[in-house]
């Protein structure tokens, strides 16, 4: 799959499932919490990285539109690549149709339920490595111990 068209599917999916695109990034908010999506090409091989930021708003009143290094939680969609879990969404290696699957089960499992604080506390107690990209003033306002 060439650039072009890879970009072309992330753009129509996102949309799709509500996101908004503002300049390189991708806005998906409800009243309490922004999240925010960017797409990072690997210097590395011909794949791409999903970063997610999700941002307080009551933590960050004034962050408007903020990228995903601005969230008060970060990290990375998975993908599901030759039964192997990576981060890194290989564009040669993946159909229109698997690009589209492996989006829509992040968005389901990490986004959606993240639009929301009890979201955001379920989120991070089913998977406790999150706890390390996420900032203490978030923890403290969640009212999650670490």
């Amino acid at each position: 799959m060439e650039k072009k068209e890879f970009k072309k599917i992330i753009n129509d999916c996102l949309l799709s499932n509500g996101f908004v695109k503002k300049g390189k990034f991708y806005y998906k908010d409800s009243d309490e919490v922004i999240c925010s999506l960017g797409l990072q090409k690997s210097n590395y091989s011909n794949c791409y990285y999903v970063n997610v930021g999700i941002v307080i708003k009551e933590i960050n009143p004034n962050l408007e539109l903020p990228r995903d290094v601005d969230g008060d939680i970060r990290c990375r969609f998975y993908f599901e690549v030759d039964g192997n879990q990576i981060d890194c969404l290989p564009i040669d290696k993946l159909s229109e149709s698997n690009v589209i699957a492996s989006l829509e089960k992040n968005i389901l499992e990490l986004v959606d339920p993240s639009l929301e604080p009890e979201g955001i506390k379920k989120l991070l107690n089913d998977k406790p490595v999150l706890l390390y990209q996420t900032k203490m003033v978030v923890k403290k306002h969640l009212g999650i111990e670490g």
